[in-house]
């Protein structure tokens, strides 16, 4: 199958009642690539390309450039894991995909989803510094716990690890900096692949290396989920 959204719309798949680890291969692709299907539930066919949770087994995502190319992680529905840039490239560019964001905040007290989706959404290839674009963006409705755009600020930028410097801060390596991989422009900005924290620590602190994403009450995400599937699927 060239993607989760196939594979979802495909007699092999269609029946299949969990979330797991498959393999894919888009047309355009020299080879397979090993990714996580969401193949039941809410929404069948989407690819994830990044899972980050307090909850989970700890995975450390200060990594070379090689490893968040090629994915890594613990890949299966409760694992934390990184799918890999040149999936995402050849995923991105052999059809249209749109990419949704699901990320859990404690709120008040209670554990809250909130969701964002960027349409049309692509990643470019490594000579590109995979950089990514989308046509348009927005939270699927006030019904539905809206987050926060937290992608558009690092639309543009190449990625960065801490051996590919390619943010735009002259004061120091971002990638460093956070013990991540990310679209980094500036060193104080959002930290999407940081280390998730417990429930416990409510609000984004002055940590660089701390899971963040943009909160109109500065929370800290507890887990962030990002994915995509084809588009008009």
């Amino acid at each position: 199958m060239q993607d989760c959204t196939e594979g979802a719309q495909t007699d092999h798949y269609k029946d299949f009642t969990e979330s797991s680890m498959f393999h894919i291969q888009p047309n355009n692709a020299p080879r397979t690539y090993k990714v996580v299907c969401n193949m039941d539930g809410w929404s069948p066919g989407w690819t994830y390309f990044l899972s980050r949770s307090f909850d989970r087994a700890d995975v450390n995502f200060s990594r070379p450039w090689a490893e968040y190319k090629h994915g890594f992680g613990i890949f299966n529905d409760q694992g934390n894991f990184w799918s890999g840039l040149d999936m995402m490239y050849h995923v991105t560019n052999n059809r249209p995909h749109k990419m949704r964001v699901f990320l859990l905040f404690q709120e008040e007290g209670k554990l809250v989803y909130r969701k964002y989706i960027y349409n049309d959404f692509k990643v470019s290839s490594e000579s590109y510094g995979y950089n990514f674009t989308f046509s348009s963006a927005g939270s699927p409705g006030v019904d539905n716990n809206p987050a926060i755009d937290g992608m558009s600020a690092f639309l543009g930028s190449r990625f960065s690890t801490y051996d590919v410097d390619n943010d735009n801060d002259n004061n120091g390596n971002c990638a460093n900096i956070h013990q991540s991989g990310w679209w980094f422009t500036t060193c104080d900005g959002f930290n999407p692949t940081g280390q998730p924290q417990p429930p416990s620590v409510q609000y984004k602190t002055s940590d660089p290396t701390q899971l963040s994403w943009p909160h109109s009450l500065n929370y800290s995400p507890v887990q962030i989920r990002m994915f995509v599937i084809a588009e008009n699927s």
